[in-house]
């Protein structure tokens, strides 16, 4: 996944069962951390429950929005990782999703 610096975008997840079907994630809960590889791990971008878009959950389907404020970062390499809580207390991670923040022209980020 890729963002320019400063960028707006909506992710979309959605969590499918071991035989490819999507899962209700009615009563869920969800969280989004987006860390910065190099130094430290450093979680540069949090993304709340109550940031993200649920009406879609009953068909395992959730989005969230980084806003151009997150996504204005030093340009490189990231991580990224959504948490769902499911009703039952069950969680859920994903894998590793990589993220690469490039430069742009307009960003506010000094270098």
């Amino acid at each position: 996944m890729r963002f320019k610096q400063g960028e707006e975008k909506t992710i979309k997840f959605t969590l499918t069962d071991s035989s490819g079907h999507r899962v209700d994630l009615t009563g869920s809960s969800f969280t989004f951390d987006v860390a910065r590889d190099k130094p430290h791990n450093k979680v540069v971008i949090q993304r709340p429950h109550a940031t993200f878009d649920e009406t879609s959950v009953a068909t395992g389907e959730v989005m969230v929005t980084l806003f151009a404020t997150d996504t204005d970062q030093i340009a490189g390499k990231y991580t990224g990782e959504i948490r769902i809580t499911l009703a039952s207390g069950a969680i859920h991670k994903s894998t590793d999703i990589v993220i690469e923040i490039e430069n742009a022209i307009t960003s506010a980020i000094a270098s």
